[in-house]
């Protein structure tokens, strides 16, 4: 596996800029990338009393911070450095949403990429340069890198909690959440999720309405974008509140996962859909 080239994409207009890593024919040069590791935890912890030592309590990480310093090869027949920044402040200016995406390829040459969207932050640029170039600055929200080679897979509800579960290897290297997607065939009441996740811990997401043949169902773990929606003739509309309290809205984790969905009755078909999030290149 290699990197290939790197491309940022204004998410407004859908304007890119392709940065070639082994070539400057288009003019631009990339001379460093900052900001692809695992992002830095952020830690909580508690101390007591004449305890030594602190008690932990909890970790988040924060947004990611990507630096990209771009150098520029004009020919100064047709394109100048001026020329070339220009081109840049077309695709992206500071504040605006970009795309950030890195094409790998493999050694037999197939191609995929990890995409993370962000704000561009800064475009800084050293005046008096000898070498002209030109500093981009772009804030993360969402820490991951999102690859291309998402997964679907197609289930069947089956009757018990004790039927064996379907293994799902998630190669990811950050939990992800999934979305299902059912079109219902038959009167149903009830749907169980159950969800084992790579380090054996049991999820259940357990959701109670009078469903009708031809309702189609969705359900979606995904960070920033979690719901349970039904569709009945042509009206989609949130049916969040026929979850149970306890349910849990669980995302696959790095290694094998088991995952089935229970409901009586004949077997209902169903989509399973997730993209594996990458923490760092």
């Amino acid at each position: 596996m290699s990197l290939r080239s790197i491309n940022i994409q204004n998410a407004r207009t859908g304007v890119g800029l392709a940065l070639p890593l082994r070539s400057s024919d288009s003019g631009y040069f990339v001379k460093g990338v900052d900001g692809l590791d695992p992002v830095k935890a952020e830690l909580v912890y508690s101390s007591f009393g004449l305890i030594d030592g602190v008690q932990f309590q909890s970790a988040r990480r924060e947004s990611r911070n990507i630096v990209v310093s771009l150098g520029f090869d004009p020919d100064y027949a047709s394109t100048s450095v001026s020329d070339l920044r220009r081109a840049v402040y077309s695709v992206m200016n500071p504040k605006d949403e970009v795309v950030f995406t890195i094409v790998f390829a493999d050694f037999a040459g197939a191609r995929w990429t990890d995409d993370i969207s962000g704000y561009v932050e800064s475009m800084e640029r050293p005046v008096f340069s000898k070498e002209p170039e030109l500093t981009i600055s772009i804030i993360c929200p969402d820490p991951d890198f999102l690859s291309s080679m998402g997964t679907t897979r197609s289930y069947s509800t089956v009757t018990s909690s004790g039927t064996s579960s379907p293994a799902i290897t998630y190669e990811g290297t950050a939990p992800t959440g999934y979305a299902v997607t059912m079109n219902i065939n038959r009167a149903v009441t009830r749907f169980d999720v159950l969800h084992i996740t790579a380090d054996g811990l049991t999820n259940t997401l357990t959701t109670n309405y009078s469903f009708a043949s031809g309702d189609k169902l969705e359900i979606s773990t995904v960070p920033r974008a979690k719901g349970i929606w039904v569709t009945r003739a042509g009206v989609k509309s949130t049916i969040l509140q026929s979850t149970t309290p306890e349910s849990a809205w669980s995302r696959f984790t790095s290694g094998i996962n088991y995952f089935k969905i229970v409901a009586s009755g004949t077997a209902i078909p169903y989509t399973l859909n997730y993209q594996p999030r990458i923490s760092g290149i």
